[in-house]
C-alpha cells in the first residue's frame, strides 16, 4: 500500500547570509539615528538665567548654576561648555549640537553647575555668551576677610 504524502525537503541556510542580516539591520538603524554623521549642526545655547549668591567671602568657593533650554527635542544635546576665568570674571559659552535623526520628543534643558575656587576680585562678574544679542551677566560682591 502506497501513501501519497508530500515530501518535505530540508534546506540549510548559508551561515554567511544569516550573519549578514543582523549587520544590515544595525547599519540601517545607525543611519536613522544619525550615527553616520549626516545632518549635524553646532550652535550656541541660550542661557535663560544665572543662579548665584549675591555675595561670597573672599576665601570661600562660589557655586554658580546656569539654566536654559538646549532644544525642543532629543535631536539637540549639550556638546561643550567653554570657559575663561580670571579673578574678576567667569565667561562661559554653552555649545550645543543638533543631529537630523529620529529623536525623542522630550525637550532638552540646560542645568549646569560649576563650583569656583578663590581668588575673587570685587565685584566678580559671571558672563554667559548668548546666540545673539548681549551676554547675560550677574555680579557677585566679594567680602574681604
Amino acid at each position: 500500500m502506497t501513501t501519497d504524502r508530500p515530501t518535505v525537503q530540508s534546506r540549510r541556510v548559508n551561515p554567511r547570509r544569516r550573519s549578514f542580516l543582523p549587520a544590515l539591520g544595525l547599519l540601517l538603524a545607525g543611519a536613522g539615528c544619525g550615527i553616520l554623521g549626516n545632518g549635524t549642526r553646532n550652535f550656541t545655547v541660550k542661557v535663560d538665567s544665572i543662579l548665584v549668591a549675591a555675595s561670597v567671602a573672599a576665601e570661600e568657593h562660589l557655586a554658580v548654576r546656569f539654566v536654559g533650554m538646549v532644544g525642543p527635542n532629543g535631536c539637540y544635546r549639550l556638546a561643550d561648555a567653554v570657559t575663561g576665568r580670571s579673578p574678576d570674571l567667569l565667561q562661559i559659552e554653552f555649545q550645543g549640537e543638533y543631529r537630523d535623526a529620529l529623536c525623542t520628543q522630550e525637550p532638552v534643558y540646560l542645568d549646569y553647575q560649576v563650583n569656583l575656587a578663590p581668588p575673587f576680585s570685587d565685584p566678580f562678574t559671571i558672563r554667559a555668551l548668548q546666540p545673539s544679542g548681549p551676554p547675560l551677566e550677574k555680579s557677585v560682591r566679594v567680602q574681604s576677610p
